[in-house]
């Protein structure tokens, strides 16, 4: 699907002390203010984040708690900012810019622009705009519509690279379970992340388990990759404005990374995506904090990264690793990084109607292009695909690589490795009966070794055979049939006494 742009730039606050949204839009243009009580509703969000937490229940089955704050829900935050947003012109094109998409067949893409550098606009960029709350049709925009997508951007002056890299994209998971923070189910996610790439070519990723800072920067220069995903515990300081990720450091314990010094160590290394899938990287400093880009995705941004998903109010295990699967998933599947970010949000409300977790993640792209992974020219897609056939998944046992073998997730793959082994082990039974019936002395040498062998490729070929639909094993037995009785034929003819 392709998509128009409404973009939103916040700029400083006039004489009457509210911010102006400039529009530019399919539409045209237009300037309002935007009447809205900045600092009233940033007191609003740690209580938004700790109600938004409380709505899932996370992965070790902990209640659901749907209590609000006295007075105030996500919701009604949502209808404050929508109403303050989306009001007389700005609204008369945002809904004729809807109307513009659909008669393209296209979608609408939401660009809300932030200056951290000016106080007056900094705590802007802290209110949850993804939960922007439409009263007359009675829903929040950013809940997984591929028709509509929220896409952050913050005015840097630092030179980005392209977005767009050559398929398949290289991503690095950086994996963090620090001894003194609470434990993490790190491990389903990296099952998760693995199974939904499996037998995809569009996205190879590798793993680099308890990671600290110079580990990290070493493994994304030996790797080559252009993504880097991150699993573990964040905070934020509110007080400073630091946001910090919990690397594990030489002794096993926490190694908290402000943003900056993250940002600096990764920040000349052409990377175009970070997933920081860890509580609070998202949030940034009010305009009282000498650096407004202290926190961790926005240190990321400044340092000239392309883009970064990270989350903005503490999240579940579950959640986070939902976030993750279908993320990538869709990644690997062509679609661009805000649809996939969609995608990701609307598994998550599919899985837990009742959870407002789906607003957590935040997404900020730098300019206009959002497609990651790019398709290769003809001859190299040809060569992705071919090798993609025959290259398992990383970090595997040998058993899962086997499995992982790109014929073997096709049916006719499977039918032609059962019949390989179902032949195999007729063809050597058949050898163990000429052994002992023409050469009982060499029999006493190789029988054992050729037994065990038609052992395995018989057990191989049941394995194989459970995994076919029926009607297509009853065909691979007779072709297996009559695979092994024309090898005898040949077999008895050629060593029958003349």
């Amino acid at each position: 699907m392709d998509y128009v742009d409404f973009v939103v730039s916040f700029e400083p606050p006039g004489a009457d002390g509210n911010p102006v949204a400039a529009v530019d839009s399919p539409a045209g243009q237009a300037r309002s203010l935007v009447r809205l009580p900045v600092a009233q509703l940033s007191s609003y969000i740690p209580d938004l984040g700790r109600q938004v937490r409380r709505s899932a229940a996370d992965a070790w089955g902990v209640p659901r708690d749907l209590c609000s704050p006295p007075g105030r829900a996500p919701s009604q935050s949502g209808a404050e900012l929508h109403r303050a947003l989306f009001t007389g012109e700005v609204h008369r094109l945002f809904a004729m810019s809807r109307g513009v998409a659909a008669a393209r067949g296209a979608g609408i893409r939401l660009g809300l622009r932030f200056d951290l550098g000016n106080p007056g606009l900094a705590q802007l960029a802290r209110l949850p705009w993804e939960l922007l709350y439409d009263e007359d049709k009675g829903r929040f925009l950013a809940r997984g519509d591929r028709r509509l997508l929220i896409v952050r951007s913050l005015s840097v002056p630092e030179f980005a690279s392209e977005l767009g890299v050559e398929s398949p994209l290289r991503v690095l998971a950086a994996v963090a379970s620090p001894a003194d923070l609470p434990s993490l189910n790190l491990e389903e996610e990296r099952r998760r992340i693995s199974q939904s790439l499996a037998g995809r070519g569009g996205i190879e990723i590798e793993f680099l388990d308890q990671a600290n800072l110079s580990s990290l920067r070493e493994r994304v220069l030996a790797s080559g990759c252009q993504a880097l995903h991150f699993m573990g515990h964040g905070q934020f300081e509110p007080k400073t404005g630091e946001g910090m990720i919990a690397l594990t450091g030489k002794d096993g314990k926490k190694q908290l990374v402000p943003g900056a010094i993250l940002a600096q160590h990764l920040g000349d290394l052409g990377l175009r995506l970070v997933v920081l899938n860890a509580c609070r990287t998202a949030e940034v400093a009010d305009g009282s904090i000498p650096d407004p880009f202290a926190g961790v995705a926005a240190a990321l941004v400044r340092e000239g990264l392309t883009a970064a998903v990270a989350m903005q109010f503490p999240i579940s295990d579950s959640a986070a690793i939902r976030f993750s699967e279908v993320f990538y998933q869709r990644l690997a599947a062509g679609d661009p990084v805000d649809v996939a970010v969609s995608e990701a949000r609307l598994a998550l409300q599919t899985d837990e109607p009742g959870s407002l977790e789906w607003a957590t993640p935040v997404l900020y792209l730098r300019g206009r292009a959002n497609q990651l992974v790019m398709s290769p020219p003809l001859l190299g897609q040809a060569r992705v695909r071919l090798l993609s056939w025959f290259r398992p998944a990383k970090g595997e046992g040998w058993v899962e690589r086997l499995m992982q073998l790109r014929p073997w997730r096709l049916p006719i793959g499977r039918w032609l490795v059962t019949s390989l082994c179902i032949g195999s082990q007729a063809l050597v039974w058949f050898y163990l009966g000429l052994l002992a019936h023409r050469a009982p002395g060499l029999f006493e040498g190789l029988g054992a070794v050729l037994t065990l062998f038609a052992l395995f490729a018989s057990l191989l070929a049941l394995r194989c055979g459970l995994a076919l639909p029926p009607r297509l094993g009853r065909w691979t037995a007779a072709f297996a049939f009559l695979l092994a009785a024309s090898v005898w034929l040949f077999l008895d003819n050629k060593f029958r006494p003349s």
